[in-house]
Parts: structure tokens; sequence; C-alpha cells
């Protein structure tokens, strides 16, 4: 509940300060935590400090309740999956076990439906949300939007959704969570965030392959340097393909090189993973691929 209470605040660092604090291990948090890395940028460095469960800790499989599509709609939404977003908000209303509605998806379904250009829907919604007392003022507020491109473009957040959305219609498959992030990336190649959340689903998948059919994807998004996790998959990657760790096409920094050449001789010397006792060794992704399920 804490978690989910602050991504509903876009609190990121009070999330990573939760996780350094004690390490998330139920995939609803380590969801949550890993949308806070990705929004403060620090996914492709931070991720594997902390403990990961695989898919199901970066995008949940969805479920018919009331809690889990709220939280995971709030990761479609930043994502830039608008109308999936959208649905999780409308089926955890609709899940309720009393039959009430919930402000808080209605504000989800409204804001969608304004940025989609649904302006009679977003007021319906927007109309019941007048006569709340957490959201009157921000249903006011947002009532002056409709129709009013110029006003809608103002609010950073909606306006870089915007660019994100898709044009036209398509179905999007719970099965195929990859996929999807790559026809988001290929619609809009500067959203960094569905590039990050491609190469994390392909690292929590171990498919190794696919991470480096997709990494040069991100070459124009502003990286100064390849992140640290990067780094660790592509050496791993290439250290197994060719059994030598010189000659490797991506720049690798001597710190992961030489932490690289110390995992496997611990690994080679014991398959146990609990001979690996050294932090910088344990939060990284070698240690995941070989130890984590």
């Amino acid at each position: 509940m804490a978690y989910d209470y602050n991504v509903r605040n876009q609190d990121w660092h009070k999330i990573i300060s939760m996780a350094n604090h004690k390490d998330p291990n139920a995939p609803l948090s380590v969801a949550c935590l890993n949308l806070a890395l990705s929004k403060t940028g620090t996914m492709g460095d931070c991720m594997f400090r902390y403990f990961q469960n695989g898919p199901e800790g970066l995008l949940p499989t969805f479920q018919r309740d009331f809690t889990l599509p709220l939280i995971v709609g709030e990761i479609y939404y930043h994502l830039g999956f608008l109308n999936t977003s959208m649905r999780y908000a409308f089926e955890a209303m609709e899940a309720i076990p009393d039959y009430k509605k919930s402000s808080r998806a209605m504000k989800r379904l409204a804001e969608i439906n304004l940025l989609n250009g649904e302006y009679r829907v977003a007021t319906k919604y927007l109309r019941l949300l007048q006569h709340t007392l957490f959201y009157s003022d921000w249903a006011n507020k947002t009532l002056e939007c409709i129709g009013n491109k110029q006003l809608i473009n103002q609010n950073p957040e909606w306006s870089a959704l915007k660019k994100y959305q898709f044009a036209d219609d398509f179905l999007f498959s719970e099965q195929e969570k990859d996929q999807m992030l790559g026809l988001l990336l290929v619609h809009c190649n500067s959203n960094k965030m569905a590039y990050e959340y491609l190469m994390a689903y392909t690292l929590l998948t171990k498919d190794l392959n696919h991470f480096v059919q997709y990494f040069p994807l991100g070459k124009n998004l502003g990286y100064k340097e390849i992140p640290a996790n990067y780094q660790e998959a592509l050496i791993y990657f290439w250290a197994n393909k060719t059994s030598q760790l010189n000659g490797t096409p991506w720049t690798i920094n001597d710190a992961v090189q030489q932490n690289f050449v110390r995992f496997t001789k611990y690994f080679s010397g014991n398959l146990n993973s609990g001979s690996i006792q050294t932090n910088e060794l344990r939060e990284t992704y070698w240690y995941y691929f070989q130890f984590r399920k």
C-alpha cells in the first residue's frame, strides 16, 4: 500500500528510499520500484541492486480485482499505453466488492479520455469528480482544458504522453509484452521509458540474444555511457559467445570487466549462490542470470 501510495503521488525518490531500507519482494512492490527507477533515470544502472522476481516484477499479469489493475495501470500510463491503462482503471473500478465507484479510477478515465480527444466522456467523469472531497479542485481545473489543446500541451506530462500515444488501433497482447514495448518504441523512438522497459524485459527473461538485438535502438536517447546493467549483460553475452573478454564491440568499463572476472572465479569454484558474499557481485545481472529463477 505504501508503494502504491507513492506511485500515485509520483514520489519516486521516496519509493527508492523505501527499497534501500528493505528490499521489496512482492511482484507489485517490485513493479513500483522498477517504475520509480525508470522515472528517475537509474533503471539501467541500478535495477539489479534490488531483488528481481522476473517479468512479473516489471509488468505484472492482469488479474480481475480492484487492486492490481490500478497499480499496473499506472505503469502502462507512464509508458504511453493510454488505452490499456484506461482499461485497467475501468476493470479495477468494476471489481470493487461493494459495487461503489473509485474517484481515483475516474480521475484516470477522465485524464485519458481528455488526451484521446473524447471530450464528452471526459466531461462526464469530471462532472462527477466535482462533487468529491479530494478531486474537486483538480476536476474544476481540468474542465478548463476541454477542447483546448493549448492548455493540454502546457501540462508537461500530458504533452509527453500525447507524443507516445498510438494513432492507430491495435490489439494489446498480454502474452507478447516485449513485442508491445517494441511497437511503442517504434511508434515514438524518443520514448526512453519504453526502451528501458524493453531492455529490462529481455534481461528479466534472460533473453540475451534479443537484448543484444534491441540494444542499438537506444543510441539516440541521450546516454552518456552504457548503463552498468547493460554492460554486465553485454560482456556476459560476449564471453559466452567467444570465450574471451577482448574485442567486444561495446565500451565496457574496467571495473565491470574486473568484477566479471571475479564473478566467474567464484562461480566456477562453487555453484552455490551463497558462496558469493560481496554485494558488488550479488548486485549484478550475472548473479540474477545464474541464481534467480
